[in-house]
């Protein structure tokens, strides 16, 4: 049987802010994400201590006036956003501008994860799989242009969205 895995998207993020510097690596595998903690816990000068949180593993620490925090996670739609911002475009040019930037990357991350989502265009089109759709979306690339499907505007507003504005809330031509 033919492997139903879509894409090869690196799932796990460690976010750190090293003497104030904030950095994201993204991984393939928790235990990539894991290795790379150790390492990167090698280099900070003082011992992290973990943060009390139940859906993320946080560890901080204080040392010589500098905060040193590492979060290790599974990626999020925001995640996928700033990851994958022209599959996002692309995405949004596929729905016609239904999609939010944020709900594409979770989209995205649905698909490759081999879950199904439950949003009206996913619910209606495609029986709840997201895959065909971001399929569709990176095959049909080439035709993204014009009314309703313009890839420059799109890209724009995903864009925007990686450099910290809001979201549109129904729709992203409107």
């Amino acid at each position: 049987m033919k492997d139903k895995r879509l894409l090869r998207l690196r799932e796990w993020v460690i976010e750190s802010t090293f003497a104030g510097t904030m950095d994201a690596k993204y991984f393939f595998t928790e235990s990539d994400a894991r290795l790379h903690l150790g390492q990167l816990s090698k280099m900070i000068p003082v011992a992290l201590d973990r943060y009390p949180d139940n859906e993320i593993e946080r560890y901080y620490g204080y040392c010589d006036g500098k905060d040193y925090g590492v979060e290790i996670r599974q990626l999020r739609g925001e995640d996928a956003v700033r990851r994958y911002p022209r599959i996002v475009a692309h995405l949004i040019c596929h729905s016609l501008g239904y999609c939010t930037p944020r709900l594409a990357g979770v989209l995205l991350l649905a698909a490759a994860r081999n879950l199904p989502h439950y949003c009206e265009w996913i619910f209606s089109c495609y029986r709840t799989d997201p895959r065909p759709a971001v399929v569709g979306a990176i095959t049909g690339r080439n035709r993204h242009k014009g009314y309703m499907a313009d890839f420059g505007q799109a890209l724009t507003i995903v864009n925007r969205s990686r450099s910290g504005s809001p979201d549109p809330l129904f729709a992203s031509w409107f």
